[in-house]
């Protein structure tokens, strides 16, 4: 990944490309049948392993966008095993060309194949592509990315650093450059780490993940923001890849666990990428930002810092959760009512992860640390077999605050399999669906679910609201505000997004009595919101520059 702690939303929605197209033995899937002819033009993800559906919305949207922008076919195939019959080479070769990939694209197809038993990986490309995606980058993002992941049973993480890989260098395909001559220097860098087509796999180095309690002070906590950001620069310098440093808040230790084996040629990227860059602090109170300004390119994406009782620590959370990574180079800041949406008004703003939090529900630095040693805590009692459904259900909550959404998707399911009557496990779904993966249809799913077993209340009513909102379905929206405003009259949310909803419906409607009575609910509650008592800074300012224009 360009950098390691981001959760770039266009690819993390990959985590879940494992997903279930049929059923899951040798047998009924044997390799000739398979090779013999594609199942189904339009699919793009061939899972014979047969995991779980979690992720197929995301998923299906990302593989769309990606032949979209570059006109690349890319497609996934996961098999349970190859037998003796064919090597994995040979068996890529007869896929890609039985399956004709890329031919409705004139040539330009990508096929990555996984193989479950021997975990090994294949990139296999079509002839009109080579000089972009060359041997060499392949070689070495099959072997240091992917299959050294795959090995490590950390399959989800490799497969996001391949994405993140082939999405720059298709990139190339459109820039207004000499791509021979930039192809030339991006594969110099895999000569420089001893990369290569068939460069021998290293073994994964074994990093212990399995205590906090151990601090890593030779990262200290900074004194101010600046020192912060050069423990992190020397971190990188130093290919540091202990989760447990001191200058991460206890929570993101916690997280940095998933990337403790990642290859150290990113950590020196990073530092590579950063050490001479020229930056800007921005202080507010007890946050902060390092901030590259308002320039494309995910390497000006900002960094978030907080200040505790230890000193100034990057705050992973909210920066998993805020700061947003696109189509290479758009990056973003995702509006909502959190400690750094002013200090970044300015930069770019995504909309689509205002999530209705409230009260408890909210993650609030002060109680990170108590929250890290909850998790811990329960961790170790479901490691020790305790998988009861309370112990689920709360630390499938905490995952779900903590944005470690992966985590808690696998961990709210058990707990629903416990319990499925229970509404609780779907709400905090719903959340992992649209803050981990954009993923509004699913999300809208787990929410129904939570109302038809029990669950009536602001917060449900308000997702709702919201997700009809991004989909542009202005009445379903409208409703669900509406619904969220008579359970609770003083919700500014509710009252706030109402204002747009119905701003939007006088737009798209004809009739003369319509658009009135639309022009006077806007009124109505743009008033409303705009004399709470409870609403964000944020959304006073956003509202009052909408109404400006």
């Amino acid at each position: 990944m360009l950098q390691d702690y981001r959760y770039k939303w266009l690819f993390w929605v990959l985590v879940g490309l494992l997903l279930v197209s049929g059923c899951s033995t040798d047998q009924q899937h044997s390799l000739d049948n398979i090779l013999a002819q594609r199942p189904d033009q339009q699919q793009v993800v061939f899972d014979y392993v047969g995991t779980m559906d979690d992720l197929r919305e995301s998923t299906t949207k990302a593989l769309a966008d990606f032949r979209n922008r570059h006109q690349i076919e890319l497609l996934i195939v996961v098999l349970p095993s190859l037998g003796r019959q064919y090597t994995i080479s040979e068996a890529a070769a007869l896929l890609f060309s039985k399956w004709q990939v890329g031919r409705a694209m004139e040539g330009g197809g990508v096929l990555l194949l996984l193989v479950d038993e021997s975990k090994e990986v294949k990139l296999e490309i079509s002839y009109e592509l080579e000089p972009i995606f060359t041997d060499l980058f392949t070689g070495a993002v099959e072997r240091r990315q992917l299959q050294s992941r795959f090995v490590a049973g950390e399959l989800e993480i490799g497969l996001i650093a391949v994405m993140e890989e082939l999405e720059a260098r298709a990139q190339v395909l459109h820039a207004d450059i000499a791509v021979a001559d930039a192809i030339s220097k991006r594969d110099a860098r895999y000569l420089s780490q001893g990369a290569g087509a068939r460069i021998a796999l290293e073994p994964m180095e074994v990093i212990d993940v399995s205590s906090a309690d151990r601090i890593n002070t030779r990262y200290p906590a900074g004194k101010s923001i600046d020192d912060a950001w050069h423990t992190l620069l020397k971190r990188w310098k130093d290919q540091e890849r202990d989760p447990f440093l001191q200058v991460f808040l206890p929570t993101g230790r916690l997280a940095y666990r998933d990337f403790a084996t990642m290859p150290k040629e990113r950590l020196t990227q990073q530092y590579q990428t950063y050490s001479k860059r020229a930056y800007q602090v921005l202080e507010d109170g007890n946050h902060g930002v390092i901030s590259f300004g308002k320039k494309e390119g995910w390497n000006n994406a900002p960094f978030l810092f907080c200040r505790t009782d230890e000193g100034w620590q990057f705050d992973l959370v909210n920066q998993k959760r805020f700061i947003r990574m696109g189509p290479s180079p758009s990056w973003g800041v995702e509006f909502g009512a959190h400690p750094y949406m002013l200090l970044l008004w300015d930069a770019f703003r995504f909309y689509g992860q205002d999530i209705p939090l409230t009260g408890e529900e909210v993650y609030k630095i002060g109680n990170d640390r108590a929250i890290a040693a909850t998790i811990e805590t329960l961790e170790k009692e479901v490691a020790a077999g305790k998988e009861d459904f309370a112990t689920l259900l709360k630390l499938g909550r905490l995952y779900t605050l903590t944005s470690m959404s992966r985590k808690a998707m696998q961990t709210l399911k058990k707990a629903i399999v416990l319990q499925p009557q229970d509404p609780r496990p779907y709400r905090y779904l719903a959340i992992v669906h649209v803050n981990g993966f954009y993923q509004y249809d699913s999300a809208l799913k787990a929410l129904q679910t939570a109302r038809d077993k029990g669950g009536n209340d602001t917060f449900l009513a308000n997702f709702s609201g919201y997700i009809f909102y991004q989909k542009k379905q202005y009445q379903e929206a409208a409703a669900a505000f509406e619904k969220a405003a008579q359970l609770d009259q003083e919700n500014s949310y509710s009252q706030y997004y109402l204002a747009y909803t119905y701003a939007w419906l006088y737009s798209k409607t004809k009739g003369d009595s319509e658009k009135k009575e639309y022009k006077q609910l806007f009124n109505h509650y743009a008033d409303k919101a705009l004399s709470s008592a409870t609403i964000h800074p944020a959304r006073i300012r956003r509202l009052e520059e909408w109404l400006d224009k």
